[in-house]
């Protein structure tokens, strides 16, 4: 349940920064944030995925 509430709220964080950059008429700012987010959260997740693996 803690990692349902913690992504819930990393989710909202996102949404609100995104709406944000796009409100402010940053659209440039606001894709590279959207392409470095998702890269970098699936490049962690890959890491921590490998890392378990190894691990067992």
């Amino acid at each position: 349940m803690h990692c349902a509430i913690s992504s819930g709220f990393s989710l909202s964080a996102f949404a609100v920064e995104t709406t944000t950059l796009l409100e402010r008429h940053a659209p440039a700012m606001m894709f590279a944030y959207l392409a470095l987010t998702t890269i970098g959260c699936m490049l962690m997740a890959f890491l921590g995925f490998s890392i378990a693996r190894s691990a067992s």
